[in-house]
């Protein structure tokens, strides 16, 4: 599964012999049409569905892909979309312009990240954004992904943060993201404990 643009391409591949390297070979077996600002494409425990990010609109700024018939010859899936606001939609502490997002195994919680660094989108749905300096990029957390999305909690945004990437350890026990501009051209890595986000989320006292 490939992302271009605005749409999602299905591919089905196999490999040629008869040379020192195999060359791999690609038939697109399905195009599945989203919104533009398509990012961060990525696998979960279920087969049948795929999550990915809309940087381009903040109300559909997480989405499902679901897959409804994963027959080659006849591939088909839809999408659908959650909003990444959280409160007033003039206060500054949203998930803005998300670009990675990463579902734990359980299905239970998926994290998105948000850049919030690209001002062409300022004004199109009243941002939170709107040049607080309290904005910045951010991780924000959404229960059932899957089934129900909805965003139920963020970090505290990051000034400046750029960021660009997040992925789960191979145990799911800590969230890594990238923020290539907190120190200098080297950037930095930020770690998370998710045990932490998961006990707070469901014991907030």
């Amino acid at each position: 599964m490939f992302l271009t643009g605005s749409n999602f391409l299905a591919d089905n591949f196999g490999d040629t012999k008869g040379s020192k390297f195999s060359d791999l070979v690609v038939k697109l077996i399905g195009t599945v049409t989203g919104d533009e600002g398509l990012e961060g494409l990525a696998a979960t425990v279920n087969p049948l569905k795929m999550t990915f990010t809309n940087s381009g609109k903040d109300s559909k700024g997480f989405g499902v892909l679901d897959i409804t018939n994963n027959d080659p010859v006849s591939f088909a899936a839809t999408t659908r979309y959650a909003n990444l606001g959280l409160g007033s939609t003039f206060d500054y502490f949203d998930v803005n312009e998300g670009v990675s997002v990463t579902v734990l195994p359980d299905a239970s919680y998926a994290f998105v990240v948000g850049r919030n660094a690209d001002t062409k989108f300022f004004g199109q749905e009243i941002p939170s954004i709107d040049g607080d300096p309290r904005a910045g990029s951010n991780i924000g957390i959404i229960k059932d992904p899957l089934t129900n999305p909805q965003l139920v909690a963020a970090t505290r945004p990051i000034p400046n943060g750029f960021a660009t990437d997040l992925a789960l350890s191979s145990d799911s026990k800590f969230l890594y993201a990238s923020y290539p501009k907190l120190s200098g051209a080297g950037g930095q890595v930020e770690v998370f404990d998710v045990e932490e986000f998961v006990k707070t989320l469901t014991n907030p006292s």
